[in-house]
C-alpha cells in the first residue's frame, strides 16, 4: 500500500511541475504580447497625435478662435494619447455610420 500512495504521491508532484511549467509559459507569452499591443497602441496615438497636428495646423491658418482650440486640441492628445485615439476611432465609426443612411 506505502508504494502505491508514493507512486501516486510522486505522480501528483510531477503534475504539479508540469501544470506550474505550464503556467510560467503562458504567462511569459502573455507578457510578451501585451507588450507588443502596448507599443502598437503608443504608435497608433503617435499618429493620430501627427494626423491631429497637420488638421490642427490647418484649422489655424483659418483664424484666431480656430488657432485656440487646436492649440487646446494638440495638448489634449500630447496628454492624453490614448483617449484621444479612442475618442477619433469613435467619431470615425459614427461618421461612418451616418454617411452609409444618407
Amino acid at each position: 500500500m506505502d508504494d502505491r500512495m508514493r507512486s501516486m504521491s510522486d505522480a501528483a508532484r510531477r503534475a504539479a511541475d508540469e501544470a506550474q511549467e505550464i503556467a510560467a509559459r503562458t504567462a511569459a507569452h502573455a507578457q510578451a504580447r501585451a507588450g507588443d499591443l502596448g507599443e502598437r497602441g503608443r504608435d497608433l496615438a503617435a499618429e493620430a497625435g501627427d494626423r491631429l497636428a497637420r488638421a490642427t495646423d490647418r484649422l489655424a491658418e483659418a483664424g484666431e478662435p480656430l488657432a485656440e482650440w487646436a492649440e487646446e486640441a494638440r495638448r489634449y492628445v500630447r496628454t492624453h494619447p490614448v483617449q484621444a485615439v479612442a475618442l477619433t476611432v469613435g467619431l470615425g465609426f459614427l461618421l461612418g455610420k451616418l454617411m452609409r443612411r444618407g
